[in-house]
């Protein structure tokens, strides 16, 4: 919510990625994939592509890549 307020959906998609690349890492493990899943609230659908953007960012500095996915809108979110 912090991010759509501050107007940094590309900050949020990488922010996603990473937390996802720390719990591996720290596991002792190394990203080789993803599978994405991304739900939002009503009305924020014109700010999914800044949000995809940013996790292109982070799967390209993790150095894995994108598998398969999912996308939502969930409109009590």
């Amino acid at each position: 919510m912090v991010g759509f307020m501050m107007d940094k959906q590309d900050r949020m998609g990488m922010d996603c990625v990473g937390m996802w690349v720390n719990d591996v890492v720290v596991e002792g493990g190394e990203g080789v994939y993803f599978l994405e899943y991304m739900g939002w609230g009503k009305g924020v659908g014109d700010k999914m592509e800044e949000i995809v953007k940013g996790m292109v960012d982070g799967w390209e500095t993790a150095g894995c890549v994108v598998i398969g996915g999912e996308r939502g809108e969930m409109g009590g979110m």
